[in-house]
């Protein structure tokens, strides 16, 4: 076991996973398994490497663990390995479920049920409901834990006459109802200890990102004063993919945001975890401070290049090269978008930007965008693109801003998705 000492209690805070994503990845031959799924892992053991390595007292997940609420068995596995080794480690860990750890059918387990089946040594799981855990954490006391799962309509329970009123009496509704739950939840706290609010939620003022904007749209917003309650330290939170400070005075509220890049939606943003610190009591409140930690995320790069005038395929050329004397192309997911005219779209070498582009983790695609006044589809080779990448294709031929194509490739996803859950 690590040894702890001192009065102060530190935290590790991250969230929002999502194992099983396979984005821009390819099958690795010696394990079968996508090469993406290793970026996500490796994400993964560097926030246990940490963990175990740092005198962290408690490690607590704001939720989503998996890509999709039917995770493969080897995902299963390789997470629950992970949390195995800080448990054994003697590290509590703390497990809330997100959206994308919840079943649509009540009956259904969870994706963390089976930790608390097997009821695992130094694993709390919080997958259905608000839950209260009071943790030992040897000679510095107790910690409690208020988790709080994603507050799915279901569980807040909508009422048959409400669903024929408009959806903002509905969403009023279901905000007061949340509400409720997380007041109760703070009634049972014992103000004398240390105590911190983990929750799978979203809160207005959090900065959601192009990723995310359109995606969480029909969501249950939680009020920050319904978060940040005088009984908590600290609010730890997951749901939104981009970290950040929400609230910082006391107590602060905190995104931990998710731990690996998804899409180009995630471009330029600083993936991590926190690290909260609560010292003793001095005065009305505790002393706390927290600390982002950034961790090697898989870089993903936009070459945008404006060639209407002059040689395309030069400034393309140049364009690449310059990045890579940089350091910015070396094992990055990589488009390149290129604003032509309709004479220079012709004399593009789709195969030589390819070869061009060798040493990155993946060229996502090609684009033109070819300056004309009737947009058709730019003849191109599509075949073996995936089909997100062919989507992207389509939308950048008909002229479709980036911010938009972003968010039709978010939904496009989630989609896809959708029917992969509905074959389970």
């Amino acid at each position: 076991m690590i040894k702890r000492g001192g009065p102060m209690i530190r935290i590790l805070h991250f969230a929002d996973l999502h194992l099983g994503v396979e984005n821009y990845g390819k099958v690795d031959p010696a394990s079968g398994l996508s090469t993406r799924i290793r970026d996500f892992l490796a994400r993964l053991d560097e926030v246990v490497e940490f963990a175990c390595t740092n005198q962290v007292d408690v490690v607590c997940f704001a939720g989503d663990a998996f890509r999709n609420r039917f995770p493969e068995p080897t995902y299963q596995r390789d997470f629950a390995r992970r949390i195995a080794r800080l448990a054994r480690a003697g590290i509590p860990v703390v497990l809330v479920a997100g959206n994308h750890d919840q079943p649509a059918v009540a009956a259904k387990a969870t994706t963390l049920d089976i930790f608390m089946a097997l009821t695992v040594e130094n694993v709390y799981v919080a997958a259905r409901e608000e839950t209260l855990f009071r943790i030992p954490i040897g000679e510095k006391g107790i910690l409690q834990v208020a988790a709080f799962p994603y507050p799915n309509r279901g569980w807040l329970g909508l009422p048959e006459e409400m669903r024929r009123r408009s959806l903002q009496e509905q969403d009023e509704y279901l905000r007061a109802a949340a509400a409720r739950k997380l007041s109760g939840l703070a009634a049972r706290v014992d103000p004398s200890l240390p105590a911190v609010l983990v929750a799978h939620v979203l809160t207005l003022g959090a900065e959601l990102g192009t990723e995310q904007t359109m995606t969480l749209g029909n969501e249950v917003h939680v009020m920050p004063s319904s978060l940040a309650r005088p009984e908590y330290d600290a609010v730890l939170l997951g749901h939104v993919h981009r970290h950040q400070v929400v609230r910082s005075e006391a107590p602060p509220i905190l995104y931990a945001g998710s731990l690996e890049r998804v899409d180009f939606g995630d471009e330029g943003l600083e993936k991590g975890f926190y690290v909260v610190e609560i010292e003793d009591r001095k005065g009305d409140r505790r002393a706390v401070s927290y600390r982002f930690i950034p961790v090697q995320a898989r870089p993903f790069l936009s070459l945008r290049v404006e060639a209407l005038k002059g040689d395309a395929m030069q400034k393309a050329l140049r364009a690449i090269a310059e990045a890579r004397e940089a350091g910015r192309l070396e094992q990055a997911v990589v488009r390149l978008q290129l604003q032509v005219s309709e004479q220079e779209a012709a004399r593009i070498d789709l195969q030589a930007l390819r070869r061009a582009l060798d040493g990155a983790f993946c060229v996502a695609g090609i684009g033109l965008e070819v300056e004309r006044k009737d947009r058709v589809p730019v003849p191109g080779p599509l075949e073996g693109l995936e089909p997100l990448n062919a989507l992207e294709q389509y939308w950048i031929s008909k002229g479709v801003p980036l911010e938009r194509r972003e968010a039709l490739i978010r939904y496009a996803r989630e989609l896809m998705e959708e029917g992969d859950e509905k074959l389970h």
